[in-house]
């Protein structure tokens, strides 16, 4: 009997890597069955979905992930001095500045707040002073870099801003960002720009007088599944993760329905693909419609032009 309980606790112990091991991959992408050079062994090869990176519509985070920035600091002076990394405030932010960025007496110089406490008038930046020793000097500490929700995974679109016009936020490269947008040339205003430097770290082009409210779709990834724990996918489309999960056991224990199980479970991938497109396509007015740039001519001959 002990023989047996233990046997059906691997096997259940297993399902449920399984189980995750499914979910993961419908939500990141890849091979979505048993391994290619598994599968191309066994001749099974035509079994093999292949699933692009692909947003679901019941991937997506309800309700949408919020941010707030922080408003700068620049009340009283600061010292800083040549070949040291302390700062001195003469007046004390009341919250801390740590991971901020420090602009004194508008140099191009611009370091990170390696280490600060609320209300203390002492900081340390992230290496030493390179410039001239500055006393009492004007200064901006601000922040532009922000932490992304726990089970983010990546964002469907362009963060929102809340203003009068809920402006989207353009999301580019590290690169691309920091060519357009150096330390030292920031303006004090919305943010307008950002770009991802960490998988759930963003930072802004801007910082203001003032914070900001900011909105952001994203695709989520959900717990390991466990007894009673939510499952995301439709219920009409779990099938999905307990053919996969029965699939790559029928593998593992080289089971002859293993074959069976990886068609079915091709089929019901692509139902999911069918009606996640359908999902998309149902409420759009510009999903399938032909359109032009401007300039160019559309099948009726006409040329595109502003404003049209």
């Amino acid at each position: 009997i002990g023989t047996v309980y233990q046997d059906r606790f691997s096997n259940y112990g297993k399902a449920l890597e399984y189980l995750n091991r499914i979910q993961q991959t419908l939500l990141v992408g890849g091979a979505v069955a048993v391994g290619r050079d598994l599968a191309t062994s066994a001749g099974i090869y035509s079994h093999v979905v292949d699933l692009p990176l692909t947003d679901w519509w019941w991937a997506r985070k309800q309700p949408r992930g919020v941010l707030t920035t922080d408003a700068l600091i620049e009340a009283g002076t600061v010292t800083v001095t040549e070949g040291s990394t302390a700062v001195t405030f003469s007046s004390a932010p009341a919250v801390s500045v740590a991971g901020w960025r420090l602009e004194v007496a508008k140099l191009p110089t611009v370091p990170r707040i390696l280490t600060h406490v609320a209300g203390s008038t002492s900081a340390v930046m992230d290496a030493t002073w390179p410039e001239d020793t500055q006393t009492a000097a004007s200064y901006v500490v601000y922040n532009v870099e922000y932490d992304l929700a726990e089970d983010f995974l990546r964002l469907t679109g362009s963060p929102y801003l809340h203003s009068r016009y809920m402006d989207p936020i353009v999301v580019s490269s590290r690169e691309a960002h920091d060519m357009a947008f150096p330390y030292g040339t920031f303006f004090r205003e919305p943010p307008s720009a950002a770009a991802m430097i960490q998988p759930r770290r963003l930072q802004l082009n801007a910082y203001d007088t003032r914070s900001y409210r900011m909105e952001y779709d994203y695709i989520f990834m959900p717990p390991d599944l466990a007894i009673n724990s939510p499952v995301i996918l439709p219920r009409h489309h779990r099938a999905v993760l307990a053919v996969g999960a029965a699939m790559l056991l029928a593998w593992d224990k080289s089971d002859d329905k293993a074959e069976n199980l990886a068609s079915e479970y091709r089929e019901l991938v692509q139902r999911l693909v069918q009606e996640h497109r359908r999902q998309l396509s149902g409420g759009s007015w510009a999903y399938g419609v032909h359109r032009t740039r401007l300039g160019q001519t559309d099948r009726k001959g006409r040329i595109q032009t502003k404003g049209e």
